[in-house]
């Protein structure tokens, strides 16, 4: 499939985003050219992580067929898509600038039309702040592990330790929080993952970088108060086993009925793409199916845990 990488200067943040670009077979007849009316699926990653924590839910077997119909691009947040290091004068945009931004950085891969956005933690934050800014943009959101609210006093307090320690050095205590924000204590079968996850935060990631995330993420604003204006599709995914299943229950229920669809799945922790991939591969088949995108396929007969808000 054909793909490109895009790296888009945003003047407004004085930042540059990174996106890989996966065009469908539609946009492929067409030179990878995006039509006007043609819709995409955008993905911002969470704190600790870039773009390849999607790649490799996207090796699933239902988002594979989901390419072929829908031009995906992920986004990388400044300062994650090498270990290169940010320049020391630059003032790392918010959470909320972030999300603004995201409308040029997709202006400036092509994209003309409506917008599917995908996120985790503080990707999906992001994601609803560009939301709030372009609603006539947005037509579904897919937010995994997402939270409405500002961070707690103990929260703010712990991601300030770490932000203090990754503006020097990947360290053990750093690097406990962050598997801890990804794995909860739900990690027994899951060594292989924990391995590959050691493996990126010591050999390819940027530690400074990370910490700008983080300090974004842990500064971030509330909009539970604007979840009303969402006018658009919503599935809102945890693990029954999550640390932060209380705050996703929390959002749903301030969100439109209707329009929103709280999706709990049993015996997972917090790294559902990693431990509830197929399941949550074949809800987001279906959540596209339910915007038009994508043709029905036969269901696979899996067993989830649903609530229609």
């Amino acid at each position: 499939m054909a793909e490109k990488t895009i790296s888009v200067f945003v003047e407004s943040v004085n930042a540059t985003f990174v996106c890989h670009v996966i065009y469908s077979e539609a946009a492929k007849a067409r030179d990878c050219v995006l039509s006007h009316d043609e819709a995409v699926m955008v993905t911002v990653h969470d704190i600790g992580n870039n773009h390849s924590h999607f790649r490799k839910f996207f090796e699933e077997e239902d988002m594979k067929a989901i390419e072929k119909h829908l031009t995906v691009i992920h986004v990388n947040v400044p300062g994650h898509d090498n270990p290169v290091h940010l320049p020391p004068d630059n003032t790392y945009p918010s959470i909320h600038q972030l999300g603004e931004a995201l409308e040029d950085v997709l202006r400036g891969v092509g994209v003309q039309g409506p917008v599917v956005g995908f996120g985790r933690g503080a990707g999906a934050n992001t994601l609803c702040w560009y939301a709030l800014t372009n609603p006539s943009r947005v037509i579904g959101l897919i937010l995994l592990e997402c939270t409405a609210i500002s961070a707690g006093f103990m929260e703010w307090a712990q991601e300030k330790m770490v932000v203090l320690q990754l503006h020097k050095k990947m360290t053990n205590s750093a690097e406990r929080f962050l598997l801890w924000h990804y794995f909860g204590s739900h990690r027994e079968g899951h060594e292989s993952a924990i391995k590959e996850y050691h493996d990126h935060l010591h050999n390819h990631a940027n530690s400074d970088n990370m910490g700008h995330y983080i300090e974004a993420y842990m500064n971030r604003e509330s909009f539970q108060d604007r979840l009303g204006e969402f006018n658009f599709n919503v599935l809102l995914v945890t693990g029954a086993h999550s640390q932060h299943a209380a705050e996703v229950e929390s959002m749903a229920r301030h969100m439109k009925i209707g329009k929103t669809n709280l999706l709990n799945l049993s015996d997972v922790g917090t790294d559902i793409m990693g431990e509830a991939g197929p399941q949550l591969a074949e809800s987001v088949m279906y959540f596209l199916q339910g915007l038009g995108l994508v043709a029905a396929e036969k269901s696979r007969g899996r067993s989830l845990s649903t609530m229609s808000m």
